[in-house]
């Protein structure tokens, strides 16, 4: 295999948005951690862990920096759960290939 040893310029990068992020980032994160830990959404520990460092409140708060909290809150939660649906059913589990379980789950109010 040929390996071509030229520099490709990378020009810079023009946004001329300013970054911007709610203030309710940190307690976003820590709110979503405990409530994913209370509604059981979690297989193991270390998963449970990995949630909690996730920041899927800081995404929530830099998405939508101009919401409010409770917009917020269920913003970070629906991510929250998206990722442990996920997980669940398709990326960390061979569930998926149980349909049934996944209908209840989908089924659920």
């Amino acid at each position: 295999m040929d390996t071509c040893a030229v520099p490709v310029p990378v020009p810079d990068l023009y946004c001329p948005i300013a970054p911007a992020i709610s203030p309710h980032a940190e307690m976003l994160d820590a709110h979503v951690a405990v409530w994913m830990q209370e509604a059981g959404l979690f297989s193991r520990l270390d998963q449970l862990d990995r949630y909690a460092r996730s920041g899927f409140g800081t995404f929530a708060a830099r998405v939508c920096p101009e919401a409010d909290l409770d917009r917020l809150m269920l913003y970070a939660e629906w991510l929250a759960f998206g990722f442990f649906y996920d997980d669940q059913f398709f990326d960390e589990s061979d569930k998926w290939q149980d349909m049934k379980e996944i209908e209840d789950w989908d089924d659920m109010e």
